[in-house]
Order: structure tokens, then sequence, then C-alpha cells
């Protein structure tokens, strides 16, 4: 999914007007690439697709971005594009990709 910023979000000398956030990247490397980055951080908690910090890293590692681009984003944008991902973690397991 392309999220189209309503201002364009400077980081780093460069101006995005756009995020392209494709689920589809999402695989168990992503995953436990997280996983590890917040156990690391002694943040790690029993339902980590719950957690907004663990969104945010499998956010980073699908869009290539590092930590800091998202936490100098804007709130409401950055909210918005980690409740995506939530969402997606999150539902995931509701409609089995596994035949029986």
């Amino acid at each position: 999914m392309k999220f189209v910023f309503a201002e364009p979000y400077d980081f780093e000398g460069k101006t995005y007007k756009e995020l392209e956030v494709d689920l589809k990247k999402i695989d168990g490397s992503v995953i436990f690439a997280a996983e590890r980055e917040m156990r690391d951080s002694g943040s790690l908690t029993p339902l980590t697709t719950f957690n907004f910090r663990f969104s945010c890293l499998v956010l980073g590692q699908i869009c290539g971005q590092p930590d800091e681009f998202f936490m100098k984003m804007p709130g409401p944008v950055l909210i918005a594009i980690a409740s995506y991902v939530q969402n997606f973690l999150n539902n995931s397991g509701s409609v089995s990709p596994l035949q029986a």
C-alpha cells in the first residue's frame, strides 16, 4: 500500500511525499529480526504483534529505513502507517494461508 503524505516529510536531506509499505515483504527473517531487536533493547513483550514498537521495527525492515526515519516522523502519520502493519500482523491468522 502506498501512503501519500498530506505534507512532505524531510529526513536526512531527502524529502518524502509517500511511503510504499509492501506487506508481502514480511517473512520469518523480518519477524525474527524485529523480535531480536525488541529483546536486545529489553522491551520484548509476550504479545509482540500488539506492540507498537514491534510494528515500527517491522516497518523499518520492509521499507529499508532506519529507526530514526520513523522516530522523527509526525505522530499522526506514524500511527496511521504502523497501525496498518499492526492490523496485518494481528489479523493474518484469521484466514489460514495453509490448506488442511
